[in-house]
């Protein structure tokens, strides 16, 4: 996925900078099908391209040098000489990669410890042996789920920066799930509660979604989880 993130994004950049760079600008003529349809592509990819470029930067961190971008890529097109061979390219793409995406787990670890190490500090947050971080809202009187229970909760997720990933409050309907299928924070951290209660989670990595990641969620980030459990269901709901 990334390696074609990468070089998609290659593409692009070439369409959509590298063209301007060079000493004129070319000029559609359209004096056939063939050039109607080659302007046509162009036209129709033009907003797609952008978002590639913005999304790739944004996403996976990737940094390109364009005229380096321009040269290999002229340079194969033409069937010239490259000073990187087809199967070395691949490699040093892969390299890249790989260096992205460690640079990037260790910047969202220590980020992560920092938030968790100042949030254990803040008075009314508890911390239990796995590392799991909880502070209680509300504490209800009804009874406490098991791992296999089946619940029905209201929560919201956050990164660390505040930035929403999920919340069955913006869809205006509790969730129903069971719990033992949920990241290993909420297993534990539910257990805690009694119906009624609300509390607020903060779940490093580990217990979330480790070096993995999901969707948005980027690998080593911890995770904040505001939740009320509302009910505990039958086990044949």
């Amino acid at each position: 996925m990334k390696k074609t993130v990468l070089v998609s994004t290659a593409l692009s950049i070439l369409v959509a900078v590298g063209l301007s760079s060079c000493s004129s600008t070319p000029s559609a003529s359209l004096k056939s099908d063939v050039d109607s349809v080659s302007y046509a592509i162009g036209v129709t990819n033009g907003a797609s391209i952008k978002q590639m470029i913005d999304g790739a930067k944004k996403e996976s961190n990737i940094e390109l040098n364009v005229n380096d971008l321009l040269a290999g890529f002229m340079a194969a097109a033409k069937g010239d000489s490259t000073k990187i061979s087809m199967q070395d390219a691949y490699t040093v793409i892969q390299t890249y990669l790989m260096k992205v995406d460690q640079k990037m787990k260790e910047e969202n670890l220590a980020a992560s410890q920092k938030f968790l190490s100042e949030k254990e500090k803040e008075e009314g947050v508890k911390k239990t042996e796995s590392g799991l971080l909880y502070k209680v809202v509300t504490e209800g009187n009804g009874i406490k789920p098991k791992h296999n229970s089946n619940i029905k909760v209201h929560y919201k997720g956050t990164k660390i920066d505040g930035t929403e990933f999920d919340s069955s409050y913006s869809r205006n309907e509790p969730a129903e799930f069971p719990l033992g299928q949920t990241i290993p924070g909420w297993i534990e951290g539910i257990q805690l509660m009694n119906v009624g209660s609300k509390y607020i989670f903060y779940v490093p990595a580990e217990l979330a979604y480790g070096e993995i990641g999901h969707g948005i969620i980027k690998p080593n980030e911890a995770l904040v989880f505001e939740v009320e459990l509302l009910d505990i269901l039958p086990d044949d709901k």
